[in-house]
């Protein structure tokens, strides 16, 4: 049974691999449909795992959305206005806790700075870090510098890069389970595991929910589309939800599935659930 678009308040959308295609572009039909989405009322809302800074290069300042929900809830903006409404970050206590516990492991990883300077970051690596963590530095070179034992300063997040198997998310999910552990596949070379390790209260459902107290919307009528693991706790939260082609099967089995993301697969949510 289709819903109605009275029923759906807000729409919130996953970014990369599901809201831009392969040429990290949104479609024309994909933006004409956000626009009928602000005519009709709807809140409009992109929960990402960019940081502000990394999701500027894709998008414009007039994208025609609402609410940014980015770093996976790190932080919350108001886009009309760019004002971050809330941010999140991980105390000096955690982040030696959770350093000294990688560096054990002889895992490489990543210390995001607090927000607004999320997109700046330390980095640990044992001998063989891999192509996808040395790709990583070399694309944000200008905002990397190595890290040493004696800087525990706050964090918004850990990023932990790996061609390990999902074994490595368990044991880390295990070990940090007072904080939220996201697996998400590598947004750069779309196969190396990334596990993100974030303060408890940060994740893209909790940083929709903020929203939608700020914007007066009933939870019950929030329509979710995404395409990767690190989108299952806002696809699980949301009582509407969508997945594109491209999703991997385990998640396609789960969700209702719509078009791929180079088919405009968000506007074909929309058709399903609202228009």
């Amino acid at each position: 049974m289709l819903v109605m678009s009275a029923d759906i308040e807000m729409v919130v959308t996953d970014l990369d691999g599901t809201l831009l295609n392969n040429q990290k572009q949104v479609s024309q039909r994909d933006w004409q449909s956000l626009e009928h989405l602000g005519k009709l009322g709807i809140q409009r809302v992109i929960a990402t795992g960019r940081s502000y800074l990394s999701l500027k290069r894709v998008l414009p300042t007039h994208f025609p959305i609402d609410y940014l929900v980015f770093s996976s809830g790190v932080g919350i903006m108001d886009w009309s206005t760019k004002a971050v409404l809330k941010s999140f970050q991980l105390q000096p206590p955690d982040v030696k806790f959770i350093a000294q516990e990688l560096v054990r492991r002889d895992l490489n990883f990543m210390i995001q700075d607090p927000s607004p300077h999320n997109h700046q970051f330390a980095y640990y690596q044992n001998p063989n870090p891999g192509a996808d963590f040395t790709h990583r530095i070399r694309l944000y070179r200008e905002h990397t510098r190595p890290w040493t034992p004696d800087q525990y300063h706050a964090a918004s997040q850990f990023v932990i890069i790996s061609d390990e198997g999902p074994q490595l998310y368990r044991e880390l999910r295990q070990t940090f389970d007072q904080y939220n552990v996201v697996r998400t596949t590598s947004p750069l070379n779309h196969r190396s595991l990334w596990v993100e390790i974030y303060p408890p209260e940060v994740s893209k459902s909790l940083g929709t929910g903020e929203i939608c107290q700020i914007a007066g919307c009933n939870p019950a009528n929030v329509l979710a589309v995404g395409n990767d693991y690190n989108d299952l706790d806002l696809l699980n939260w949301a009582p509407h939800a969508a997945v594109v082609q491209n999703a991997p099967a385990e998640l396609r089995t789960q969700f209702h599935t719509v078009a791929s993301h180079n088919a405009s697969g968000f506007s074909q949510a929309l058709e399903h659930y609202v228009f």
